[in-house]
């Protein structure tokens, strides 16, 4: 009877570590950068996002026909911050000014406006009919217009995260 006991202690010990890990892989789950078709909700793509990943897209201006690189990272709760953004060349269309605490840098490379920290609950970008829009997450690049197809109204958003 002794080990009766035992082996029923045992069940209800792991039984119990299985509903506890069940619950916690359920309120602590991965943050998923969601692609969706602003129209239609459908879903283009999800990719997981760790804690200090980072992310790019990078389109040519449809004013100043230059490459621009925005570059985001998860924020509080699921929001993005932009924190830093890439311009090709100067001109029609590009910001004038930046927030006070921005960063301005002109190389051979380019225009580099950094230490920006831009809070955006999503991002929408719509995808070129001429030239693409190119996602960067990890080591991973993704077309926007082969994922999405041209003039197709994306928006970005995250989902899920501690709760």
């Amino acid at each position: 009877m002794h080990s009766s006991l035992k082996k029923r202690t045992w069940v209800a010990a792991a039984a119990f570590i299985l509903v506890a890990a069940a619950c916690v892989s359920f309120l602590v789950r991965p943050t998923r950068l969601i692609l969706q078709d602003v129209e239609t909700g459908k879903t283009y793509a999800s990719y997981r996002l760790r804690e200090n990943d980072t992310f790019s897209v990078t389109f040519v201006h449809s004013v100043n026909q230059s490459p621009v690189t925005d570059y985001y990272r998860k924020g509080d709760g699921n929001t993005f911050i932009l924190y830093a953004t890439k311009y090709h060349a100067y001109g029609a269309g590009i910001p004038e000014s930046w927030p006070e605490d921005a960063v301005m840098e002109t190389s051979a490379d380019g225009i580099y406006v950094t230490n920006l920290h831009i809070v955006l609950p999503d991002v929408t970008y719509i995808v070129g009919t001429v030239s693409d829009h190119t996602l960067v997450i990890g080591d991973e690049t993704v077309s926007l217009r082969d994922l999405c197809g041209r003039n197709a109204e994306v928006l970005f958003k995250l989902k899920g995260g501690s709760l």
